[in-house]
């Protein structure tokens, strides 16, 4: 692929993942609900697993996947933190701990520092200095990927004309590959 390729494929990735990304919510709600309570296959309950078939080439019913439905997750935390620790005082005062911490404020403030100046200032005497119990890591380059407003009609429109030959490679490149096993 030449650049111009690897760029228009970042730009067709973003727009048809945003398309995905909101059928895939979209459809998964729709699997979740059950408003109409008409016909029981119409939703799933958490975990049920159904096989998905499409006709193969001979007419036959071929296993291309399952979808299952997880219980919803269980989260706990603590909201109120000194009416947690107040409550812990009282039931188990050996699990509290006192500790001396930096402010947010303070600590983040020499971090900047730090990723602009590769020093932060020392606030007593006001020179630059390495600060100890701290490192600089530098990660790799981004490569962002903005579509433009309406640049989904536009691509659609050109595929629509045909002159956009890549979607097709797109499209093969995440495409599953070889088929899944019959079960």
């Amino acid at each position: 692929m030449t650049p111009r390729d690897l760029r228009l494929f970042l730009i067709l990735a973003k727009v048809v993942g945003k398309e995905i990304k909101k059928a895939d919510d979209l459809h998964r709600a729709e699997l979740l609900e059950d408003e109409a309570a008409a016909d029981p296959d119409d939703a799933m309950a958490p975990g049920e697993r159904r096989a998905v078939h499409v006709r193969g080439a001979d007419g036959s019913r071929v296993v291309v996947g399952h979808v299952r439905a997880d219980a919803a997750p269980v989260t706990a935390r603590v909201v109120d933190e000194e009416a947690f620790t107040e409550w812990v005082s009282e039931v188990a005062p050996d699990e509290v701990v006192v500790r001396v911490q930096v402010r947010e404020s303070f600590t983040a403030a020499v971090l900047k520092q730090l990723r602009h100046q590769g020093k932060a200032v020392d606030p007593s005497t006001g020179e630059l200095v390495d600060v100890p119990g701290t490192e600089l890591e530098l990660g790799d380059p981004v490569i962002v990927a903005t579509p433009v407003k309406g640049a989904a009609e536009v691509l659609e429109d050109a595929h629509r004309r045909g002159v956009l030959p890549q979607l097709a490679g797109f499209m093969r490149q995440i495409g599953p590959g070889e088929p899944p096993p019959e079960t």
